[in-house]
């Protein structure tokens, strides 16, 4: 049983460390989960001062093929503005979006990316006292649809970090509770995300065989 796990753990070894120069980073049928940070703009208001806000959230990451890859996020975040009293204002988000994207550089150690997608929300607004708030008639139930873009950097086969900014345009005026808005809200995202990578069985058995002839090579 030690010489199984003692062969396991420099499987994972060689994994973080030599992998990333001798296999594709975003290859067909890699998944990867992790965590999100992200802070949020408020673009689709009339009111004069927006907030810098913050969330956080759930990355997934799937590539079906080459140069295509099927992203996505949940998580909580916040929209906010000031009213005309001086008084903050915020409007709690929860949200499941998902993504296609387009891998521009799926075998670097570096992967621009353009995405598109589409997601569920469920947000509540706040007063300045911080209670909620339901405007008569409010839904608070909306689709939004997204697009943007980023980078991906890989330190090994394992992990990524990415950086993504996008923009969401939704279908409603009453994110806040008392809106003014002439057009639909909508808001920026900007989110860096960590995620741990799972792998094909066609790369573990890559990666055996080249550790079987590694140490043959040896002897």
């Amino acid at each position: 049983m030690t010489t199984r796990m003692l062969r396991l753990v420099a499987v994972c070894l060689l994994l973080a460390t030599a992998a990333g120069t001798s296999f594709g980073q975003l290859r067909t049928g890699k998944f990867g989960v992790g965590v999100a940070g992200s802070t949020y703009l408020f673009t689709g208001s009339n009111r004069a001062t927006k907030l810098t806000t913050f969330g956080g959230g759930i990355s997934l990451s799937y590539s079906p093929m080459e140069y295509l890859g099927i992203r996505s996020m949940w998580g909580y975040g916040q929209l906010g503005w000031q009213n005309d009293a001086g008084g903050k204002e915020f409007s709690d988000m929860f949200s499941g979006n998902f993504y296609a994207s387009l891998d521009m550089m799926p075998n670097s150690e570096f992967n621009p990316f353009l995405l598109a997608g589409g997601g569920f929300v469920l947000f509540a607004p706040k007063g300045s006292d911080g209670s909620y708030l339901l405007a008569t008639g409010q839904t608070n139930t909306d689709i939004h649809y997204l697009f943007g873009g980023g980078v991906d950097y890989f330190p090994s086969e394992f992990i990524s970090i990415t950086g993504q900014v996008e923009y969401a345009m939704t279908n409603l005026k009453t994110y806040a509770a008392y809106p003014r808005e002439t057009s639909n809200n909508a808001y920026m995202r900007v989110s860096l995300q960590v995620r741990y990578y799972f792998f094909d069985q066609d790369f573990i058995t890559q990666l055996l065989e080249a550790l079987k002839a590694r140490y043959e090579g040896q002897k």
